[in-house]
């Protein structure tokens, strides 16, 4: 080989190994998973955040974990917490050599006395817990930082997908409409639906709406007169007693059934989390029709976790599952009913007070949210926060990879195939 020729490869060689170190310095990848020390099971739903930072992120429903920070936070701490254990803190510099830890949360074995549980009925709890809403919510401009992921699913089977980095502007608790949400970048799969009608709804719009303490109308504040309310225990999280509070919405017909589930911490009754299930029998309800479409609700899952920051709660995580069965009057008995399944999930990985102006077009409550799709940007994603793959996630790729790799129906353009 002549010399010029080998300077040429080695100088190419070391840009790129130098390449890949800065890249690799500029950004830590920690990954792991939370158990129980007690039981060794897994503790999903976890809070995993920088110390005295607004960064952080929940585990999955697996209990595993996985947050990419710049290299700047080698200095900071690892705070794991989860309700009901003691938190444990790790270097983040130690940590990071290791890497892929497993680590273990021992029980709080903490309780308070009866005589104080007894002497708040749970009713009071939480209208207390709504009195300070004001006083525990944000009420000044701020935005958040995160992953959003909707599937569809028809018939048991995974028909499409759709995975954004998105920021939500909120002007503050105080004014009831100042949210808006902004997307950052999108990867979405072919839409392999046999039903399709045309969107009333924005998905990512009635998420974000569907958060039962920022939006006033959210059924815990509207219907609070009618909602009963049970005190069953106290747990523990981040060094604090938080009560747990189960709630029902009597009704006169057997065929509905509301129940929910609150902690609530002691000592301002700020709202940690919230978990709400309702069921209907759908053929006792009249449904919804679209097009030549009758949908008929079954049921909604909606789980809701909230993280403090500078002693106020911000939204962390939020899950939602709502199921359904059609009827297509142009399809008169052919494999009737159909059963449809949408599943929403919004991580917040960072807060921010407001560092830049809200977007002048408020979040479409109306529409389908596959055409907001965008140019797959695969470095982007490979750096971007999102949660760890759980068995629903590998599902959903099972499926959809049927047809094609999810990489090549993620790089196609906006519009070429939303309707394959």
């Amino acid at each position: 080989m002549r010399p010029t020729l080998l300077l040429f490869f080695l100088f190419f060689s070391f840009l790129n190994s130098l390449a890949q170190v800065n890249e690799r310095d500029d950004w830590i990848y920690l990954q792991g998973s939370i158990r129980s020390a007690k039981t060794k099971e897994v503790i999903p739903f976890s809070h995993v955040t920088v110390k005295n930072q607004p960064i952080g992120v929940v585990s999955n429903d697996e209990g595993n974990f996985s947050l990419n920070l710049e290299y700047r936070h080698i200095v900071d701490t690892l705070v794991f917490s989860a309700m009901g254990f003691k938190n444990v803190e790790y270097k983040i510099s130690d940590y990071v050599k290791k890497n892929n830890l497993t680590i273990y949360l021992s029980d709080s074995s903490y309780m308070m006395t009866d005589i104080i549980v007894l002497s708040i009925p749970a009713r009071e709890i939480v209208s207390r817990a709504l009195k300070s809403l004001e006083k525990n919510a944000p009420t000044q401009p701020y935005r958040l930082t995160g992953f959003y992921r909707t599937s569809f699913r028809e018939n048991f089977v995974y028909k499409r997908l759709f995975e954004a980095a998105v920021d939500i502007f909120d002007e503050g608790f105080l004014i009831p409409n100042g949210i808006s949400t902004e997307i950052i970048n999108s990867r979405k799969s072919d839409d392999f639906r046999n039903y399709r009608w045309k969107e009333g709804a924005n998905y990512l719009a009635s998420f974000i709406y569907g958060d039962f303490v920022r939006n006033p109308e959210g059924n815990l504040r509207e219907l609070f007169p009618k909602w009963e309310f049970v005190f069953t225990g106290i747990t523990f999280f981040e060094n604090h007693e938080v009560f747990e509070i189960a709630a029902e919405l009597p009704t006169e017909n057997p065929y509905e059934k509301y129940i929910a589930r609150l902690h609530i911490r002691v000592k301002d009754y700020a709202i940690m989390e919230m978990n709400y299930d309702y069921k209907w029998d759908p053929y006792r309800f009249k449904g919804t029709d679209v097009d030549s479409i009758s949908f008929l609700r079954t049921g909604v899952k909606v789980k809701t976790i909230y993280r403090e920051y500078r002693k106020k709660m911000y939204l962390s995580y939020q899950d939602r599952q709502a199921t359904w069965i059609i009827v297509d009057r142009n399809k008169p008995g052919k494999s009737q009913p159909v059963n449809m399944e949408i599943h929403d999930e919004l991580m917040i990985f960072n807060i921010r007070q407001r560092q830049r102006r809200q977007p002048d077009e408020k979040i479409n409550e109306f529409g389908d949210i596959y055409l907001e799709a965008d140019n797959y940007n695969r470095r982007f994603w490979r750096r971007y926060n999102k949660p760890v793959e759980t068995a629903l996630y590998r599902a959903i790729k099972f499926d959809l990879e049927k047809e094609e790799s999810l990489d090549r129906q993620f790089r196609r353009t906006k519009v070429d195939n939303i309707y394959r």
